[in-house]
């Protein structure tokens, strides 16, 4: 499995982390890795469209009606951030080919982000708002397969993110927690 560079593990996280990012390494196990790429390899995912411009990704939602491969994963997540299953009701499915990333943004505004990463190693990026011209305040660490990231309060309200490309084949499983309609 490729990493960018050859940094030390060990370095990889920094020592402060943004309020409201929190990282956690084997999240998963690699059987259960196995499983989830299994079923997500056998995905009809169509290519990201942004605006005008056709991604390099290719991607799949589920809102709302999360497909079964993903409910043991939907509960761990819920059981790890003590929600009720039904406030994880979002999975975005995404493919990254050697050589893309995706570009400074925030997701909208939820409650919460959950990240699962799986088989490739990414590099992640983060930056103030207040500081995005600023190279100097660009916070950026490894996020390994099977890991999962956690994204909420400041970090996902007043920071942007980003993944820089990636050197092998990897996929990311997004989940959030949209609006419950009643």
């Amino acid at each position: 499995m490729a990493r960018h560079g050859d940094q030390i593990k060990l370095f990889d996280v920094p020592q402060s982390l943004p309020n409201g990012l929190v990282y956690r390494p084997d999240f998963i196990t690699k059987d259960e890795e196995d499983i989830l790429l299994a079923y997500i390899e056998n995905l009809a995912m169509p290519q990201l469209q942004f605006r005008e411009h056709e991604s390099k990704r290719r991607g799949l939602s589920f809102e709302y009606d999360i497909p079964t491969f993903l409910l043991p994963l939907q509960n761990r997540i819920a059981k790890w951030l003590s929600v009720p299953r039904a406030m994880v009701n979002e999975a975005f499915v995404q493919e990254y080919l050697p050589g893309y990333g995706i570009g400074w943004h925030r997701d909208r505004e939820t409650p919460l982000v959950v990240g699962i990463s799986l088989k490739g190693w990414a590099r992640m990026r983060f930056r103030p708002l207040e500081k995005m011209s600023d190279p100097k305040a660009v916070l950026s660490f490894e996020v390994e397969p099977r890991s999962a990231y956690l994204m909420q309060g400041e970090v996902a309200t007043r920071w942007q993110h980003s993944v820089a490309p990636v050197t092998s084949l990897r996929y990311s499983i997004t989940f959030r927690s949209l609006p419950v309609a009643y």
